[in-house]
């Protein structure tokens, strides 16, 4: 269903936009100097960007706005499994979609540098001399200068799952409880908070109550050198909040009506 979704292509063009304007100055580097980047390390460089990390998670909040999924059949599957089994598959249906779209987002990296495609284990020409050139910040210099290549892939990976899992688990919470498709916006605004923290910059302490920003590595502090949040304060921020709302939405299940809904 989700495949042939007009609300998931939607949030996959929402994330498509984001990696295509916003990762152009690195293609347009790539092309000036016949040298090749990462779509990987593309992908690092735009979560860690603000402008372009708030694009991806609204894609994401698109696509995952309408749980939990209750369409024709799944009335007749909880009957037949239980509530239990079936918010266990609802939990897991989120987390797989997550996988997806950030596989999806990477797949749109490498369509955006076909031809220019190199230097996977290292920074790299392209990635250290955007790094440096204040015109052109999509490639924040803090991420270049403070990961290596490794650390921030598996940083980047880790967290904005864990973060898209966590802001689904919130949708998903929500609209059970309300019985109305609020979940959403709220998720809409957690992916505005990244430019109202880390894009028009106010206070350091506010890093710590969004999620959204707690996947952008170029916020997180790994030598205890200022007051923002570390990885791992990251970490185990997104772990029990995925803990936390795997329990209130068990217990939303076993409470709750449901409604079968017409899909989009």
């Amino acid at each position: 269903r989700l495949s042939v979704s007009v609300r998931a292509l939607m949030g996959v063009l929402m994330g498509a936009f984001a990696i295509f304007n916003y990762g152009e100055p690195i293609r347009r580097i790539c092309q000036e100097y016949g040298v090749g980047a990462s779509p990987i390390q593309l992908l690092v460089c735009m979560g860690s960007y603000p402008f372009a990390n708030c694009f991806l998670f609204v894609g994401w909040a698109i696509v995952i706005c309408d749980a939990p999924f209750m369409y024709d059949t799944q009335v007749m599957i909880m009957l037949r499994t239980g509530r239990s089994m079936w918010y266990i598959g609802q939990m897991l249906y989120i987390l797989f979609v997550a996988i997806c779209y950030w596989l999806i987002i990477t797949l749109m990296a490498c369509t955006l540098l076909i031809g220019y495609i190199g230097d996977f284990f290292e920074w790299g020409r392209v990635i250290n001399t955007i790094a440096r050139i204040y015109e052109l910040p999509c490639v924040p210099a803090k991420v270049v200068f403070s990961f290596t290549v490794t650390q921030a892939v598996v940083l980047t990976y880790t967290l904005h799952i864990g973060v898209s899992v966590l802001l689904g688990m919130l949708v998903f919470a929500i609209n059970i409880i309300s019985k109305r498709t609020f979940g959403g916006v709220i998720a809409l605004l957690f992916a505005f908070l990244e430019l109202a923290f880390t894009g028009i910059g106010l206070r350091a302490i506010y890093y710590y109550i969004s999620p959204v920003s707690l996947c952008n590595l170029a916020v997180l502090e790994t030598k205890g050198l200022s007051v923002r949040p570390s990885d791992t304060y990251a970490y185990v921020f997104i772990a029990s909040g995925i803990v936390l709302l795997a329990a209130i939405n068990y217990l939303a299940v076993r409470r709750a009506s449901m409604d079968v809904r017409a899909d989009m």
